[in-house]
């Protein structure tokens, strides 16, 4: 369920949002790489942006009217609803997206491969990961700021549970996913998905 729910979210999250404008063959698959299972949800603070939490429709809304040329909304062509923020500043690409299958948000230095990020004028601060991550850490850095022990250059640590809403079975899914070049992190990830499950 973790690897296709995985590639079907980075699909929504980065092709979905163009899918009115034009065709793309283009699609951004990442690997898990190692993935550290957790019995207990993600520190809350690992779903904050700035101020405010992931799931907060009010980050969504500061950004629409603040950023316009950064952020589409819509529904894709499977029906999916996005909403869907890229900018970048200073060589840091920032991607922020809600729709139905639940927030993420990513942090890179590596320019989007299948989308193209305007840019931003605003402090980056403004963006601040909860978790404290800050690319260019090393995984000792890194390890000590998360509490696991990061060896590899792509480590997933991930949460999943069966949730029951309104005698409906939810499949609930976080994950923090972060990516190394040359010891310095060069991206980092979180999602927090919900899908129904049967």
């Amino acid at each position: 369920m973790r690897s296709k729910l995985y590639i079907l979210i980075l699909f929504v999250i980065i092709i979905a949002p163009h899918s009115s404008l034009a065709e793309h063959s283009c699609i951004d698959e990442r690997p898990n790489g190692r993935e550290i299972i957790i019995k207990e949800p993600l520190p809350r603070n690992w779903l904050m942006v700035g101020k405010k939490s992931l799931s907060d429709p009010q980050l969504h809304s500061v950004l629409r009217s603040k950023f316009t040329k950064n952020y589409t909304s819509g529904v894709d062509g499977e029906g999916f609803t996005i909403d869907h923020f890229c900018g970048y500043k200073d060589g840091i690409y920032i991607t922020i997206s809600n729709g139905d299958f639940g927030p993420y948000a990513e942090f890179s230095s590596v320019a989007q491969k299948c989308e193209k990020c305007n840019r931003v004028s605003a402090n980056l601060e403004e963006f601040a990961s909860g978790s404290r991550l800050i690319l260019g850490q090393n995984k000792t850095t890194v390890s000590s700021i998360l509490g696991y022990n990061i060896e590899v250059d792509i480590t997933s640590i991930s949460f999943e549970e069966i949730e029951k809403v309104e005698g409906i079975n939810i499949a609930h899914e976080q994950t923090l996913r972060i990516e190394f070049r040359d010891n310095k992190l060069i991206r980092f990830s979180i999602f927090d998905s919900r899908e129904r499950y049967n």
